[in-house]
């Protein structure tokens, strides 16, 4: 989901930034729940800067990481077929800051290159 684009599945030419990344596991809060956009946008960006320089260090490592993994993947796209899905959860287990984002969003499923 991520690196895809959601009308056609095509990859995508740039990562999420790691507001973005945050904000796509923080929305789930949201879910289901009748509130105006307005207050879920305020309410997800005063907890991006509630967070340590830390932990918005580590989301901005991992948009890097991803954007990296992106630009390969797009290298890559008219090469022979890769056999992505071992190397896919590798890579997001070293990717990924502990505790930031869930490992279903790194699913083989979500980066499949359509071959």
């Amino acid at each position: 989901r991520l690196l895809f684009k959601k009308s056609n599945g095509a990859l995508k030419k740039s990562a999420p930034n790691a507001y973005m990344l945050f904000r796509l596991e923080r929305i789930k809060i949201f879910k289901g729940k009748r509130i105006p956009a307005i207050d879920i946008t305020t309410n997800i960006t005063g907890a991006w800067w509630g967070l340590s320089q830390d932990v918005r260090d580590a989301y901005k490592r991992t948009a890097h990481l991803l954007q990296g993994y992106l630009d390969f993947l797009n290298t890559c796209q008219n090469s022979v077929a890769l056999t992505i899905e071992d190397q896919l959860m590798t890579f997001a287990m070293a990717a990924r800051p502990m505790g930031t984002i869930p490992l279903e969003n790194f699913s083989g499923e979500h980066f499949r290159l359509g071959y």
